[in-house]
């Protein structure tokens, strides 16, 4: 392969070391971190029987190896049954081929058939023995080429007896030990099974409710009007009020027994007629700062300094999450219905701005300096996922799009018809007010346009009109718009509701990660199928997987990441070389696409190893640059927009190289995890923890990892027939005869809760 360098050089090397820990995330399509699940929780001091439901957890979730981990444990503590020993066999066989099983594997699955026996038989215990039968056959298949008929219609007989769960369970954590004939037959009768549970429950309506985050809780709004009033609008209105009043005093005051009935009621209209054209006026006023704030809201006005100022609100992933929703609903939301004269995204494109300054102002935690770095790591972690709003993003734009669609998006800027009549009616009032005031005057028989005291009083009604319906109009807005406030409160409040109840059946993480270990056996199976091979024509194989660039992604804590595409690589090892199959899966709704395939010989592959990478992304094309360790550092200082990763990279001699590009949990994890189960979890919810393996034996061995690996599984079947012949090694058994005073009523099992009748925990007495 071509070095930085420029050299050039072909040899068969393993390199790298898979056991540093993922750096940073490359998938960036959304982020949903359900960190409220309890499904892996557990504490040192919890009881068997809790660390025992965990491991069931782990084991229906695809991270086997953590589950054997924790069956172990749940065994040493002296909890024994049918039904642990038959999930410890699973975990103890799940992913894992005939030849990565040596005498420790050998010698738990003798383990659990010596708890096992201890009990009466049970429909568990059953499940156990076909495992056991099933191994039988399996490593005699390896050892001699073909499968001992008898036997192996004998336990697929049995096999098919088992309960649905039962079958699912053993077809999928035993995938890589069943091949050849075994799997042929198994096949045959599973195919349509297979086809069945990729889509069963529901899958298409609900595997997309896993990516979206709980919905966070709505809160009020802050009004875009504070209510102040400017000291202009004070002094008018103040002056006015003074003029006015002085000059109605002196008057009724000078008005002489003869004439005071007249100025009393000529004061009074000027007084009520003030007091409507003020009303009237503030209410003109509220309605035009509506219009004013809904302009800005719409593009039709600069956004005020203060509004787009957000000074440290929010952090900037938060900030950068927010605007992404926000852009992209927008774009997903487009109305079909064209208006004409009219171009969606232009006329949306503040809306989104005011929508983003609303969210960050109203959601996000003030963020202090980064040079203050356990303050700065305090507030992020407290921050909420913008995820969570992803439902309010939602709810806001499709409003939009009604409204524009339906062309009443600008509608707000039309005067209405009580806006004219109450303006209208506002100035008549000040005409009589006016009016009065001159009747005052003419009542006092000291009539004179040009009085200095009528002028004085004239301009009070003026100012104090227009002062006074400024003041109170401000006021009256900000009240308006509260109501406003609250209002979409409520509405939001509402479509929370709806959301979480739409969200009540969200698929459990087992779910998902059963949906995927059948979708993988599909691929498989199509892959074999246009190769035109049978398992017997299958030496091995290897599936991969990474989640495409800007997939959705999800994970619960304690869990492996999930996502909402996939690339699937398939390779099917066989007696002439390795054949490499692409699908791109859509797992939402279980379809497959973009089907690629090639083919290279055992010596054509040239170099695998784990290596640090940048990812750069420009637009949905997303760039893999390999990180050679003198050159981390100018990657780092040199190329902006780059991520660091980990990444499976195959190099073939035909200068073609295979990358798989393992996630991290960026915005994915709690910061009580383990880094090193995290990195576990990446590697082995990718499939890079079972493949590596056999790559780097192709990738030494070359043309001879055949021979080798034949050698290596007669091997492991002289390990089994050893390991049967002795005495188990069993563990320290349950401290209790009764099973019910371990305190279980019934099985523990994985989350999605199908079980079968049967207790797990029976006395040897039958009890």
């Amino acid at each position: 392969m071509s070095r930085p360098d420029g050299e050039t050089e072909i040899r068969n090397t393993v390199e790298g070391d898979h056991n540093r820990t993922v750096q940073v995330g490359v998938v960036n399509g959304g982020a949903v971190f359900h960190g409220d699940s309890t499904v892996y929780q557990f504490t040192k001091d919890d009881p068997p029987k809790r660390k025992y439901e965990v491991a069931c957890n782990h084991l229906a979730g695809g991270s086997p190896r953590i589950a054997e981990g924790l069956l172990t444990e749940v065994i040493r503590a002296g909890l024994a049954s049918t039904a642990v020993a038959y999930h410890y066999a699973l975990a103890t066989l799940s992913e894992r081929s005939i030849n990565q099983l040596g005498s420790t594997q050998f010698e738990q699955i003798k383990t659990a058939s010596s708890i096992a026996d201890r009990f009466p038989h049970d429909s568990w215990r059953a499940a156990i023995d076909v495992i056991r039968d099933l191994m039988m056959c399996a490593t005699a298949q390896e050892h001699e080429r073909e499968p001992d008929r008898q036997a192996l219609d004998d336990v697929l007989s049995r096999f098919k007896v088992l309960s649905e769960q039962r079958r699912e369970e053993i077809t999928r954590h035993l995938d890589m030990i069943i091949g050849g004939a075994m799997q042929d037959r198994l096949d045959r009768d599973n195919s349509e099974a297979v086809a069945e549970a990729r889509v069963s429950g529901d899958r298409s309506e609900r595997a997309w409710k896993f990516f979206e985050a709980t919905p966070a809780e709505p809160r009020l709004v802050t009004p875009y009007e504070d209510g102040r009033v400017p000291p202009r609008t004070w002094v008018v209105a103040v002056l006015g009020g003074i003029a006015l009043i002085g000059g109605l005093v002196v008057t009724v005051g000078a008005a002489g027994a003869d004439v005071a009935d007249a100025v009393a009621a000529w004061t009074a209209l000027v007084v009520l007629a003030h007091g409507v054209a003020v009303w009237l006026g503030a209410r003109v006023v509220a309605s035009r700062r509506r219009r004013q704030r809904l302009e800005v809201e719409h593009g039709g006005r600069r956004v005020p300094e203060a509004v787009e100022n957000l000074h440290r609100l929010g952090s900037k992933r938060f900030r950068a999450d927010v605007l992404g929703l926000i852009e992209r609903e927008i774009v997903r939301q487009h109305p079909k219905k064209h208006v004409e004269g009219r171009r969606w995204k232009d006329d949306i494109e503040r809306s989104g701005r005011m929508l983003y300054l609303r969210l960050v102002r109203t959601y996000g935690s003030v963020i202090p300096d980064p040079e203050y770095r356990d303050a700065y790591r305090r507030a992020v972690k407290r921050e909420i996922s913008a995820w969570t709003l992803h439902w309010l993003v939602r709810m806001h734009v499709r409003l939009w799009a009604d409204r524009w669609s339906d062309g009443r998006f600008f509608a707000f800027r039309k005067v209405t018809y009580a806006d004219v009549v109450q303006g209208v009616a506002g100035l008549l009032c000040t005409l009589i007010a006016v009016g009065g005031v001159a009747g005052v005057y003419v009542a006092l028989g000291e009539w004179s346009g040009v009085s200095p005291l009528w002028g004085t009083t004239v301009a009070g009604v003026l100012l104090g009109s227009t002062g006074g319906a400024d003041l109170i109009g401000r006021r009256l807005a900000l009240s308006r718009e509260r109501a406003e406030c609250r209002a979409l409160l409520e509405e939001e409040q509402a479509e929370r509701k709806r959301c979480l109840e739409q969200l009540a059946d969200r698929p459990t993480d087992a779910e998902m990660a059963r949906w995927f270990d059948f979708d993988k056996a599909h691929l498989k199976a199509v892959a074999m199928k246009r190769a035109g091979l049978s398992n017997r024509d299958v030496i091995a194989h290897v599936v991969l997987t990474e989640g495409l660039p800007r997939a959705k992604r999800a994970r619960v804590i304690y869990g492996p990441p999930r996502y909402s595409n996939y690339l699937v690589l398939v390779f099917l090892l066989t007696e002439n070389g390795v054949r490499e199959f692409r699908f791109d899966l859509q797992f939402e709704i279980a379809a497959v696409s973009n089907e690629q395939r090639a083919s290279f010989s055992y010596g054509a592959l040239v170099l695998v190893e784990v290596k640090e990478v940048g990812v750069q992304f420009a637009g949905e094309k997303r760039t893999i640059v390999l990180v050679w360790d003198n050159d981390d550092t100018t990657l780092l200082e040199s190329r902006q927009g780059t991520v660091l990763s980990r990444a499976l990279h195959l190099s073939l001699q035909n200068s073609r190289d295979i990358s798989l590009v393992v996630e991290n949990f960026e915005e994915l994890s709690d910061k009580e995890e383990n880094p090193e189960q995290l990195e576990e979890l990446a590697f082995g919810a990718s499939g890079i923890t079972s493949a590596l393996r056999i790559l780097e034996a192709v990738a030494v061995e070359g043309r001879e990892w055949i021979e080798e690996e034949r050698r290596r599984r007669d091997r492991g079947f002289e390990e089994w027939k050893r390991t049967e012949s002795l005495d188990p090694s069993v563990l320290p058994a349950a401290p209790h005869d009764d099973a019910l005073a371990l305190g279980f009523a019934e099985a523990p099992v994985a989350e999605d809760g199908r079980v079968d009748g049967e207790p797990p925990f029976t006395s040897p007495d039958g009890s």
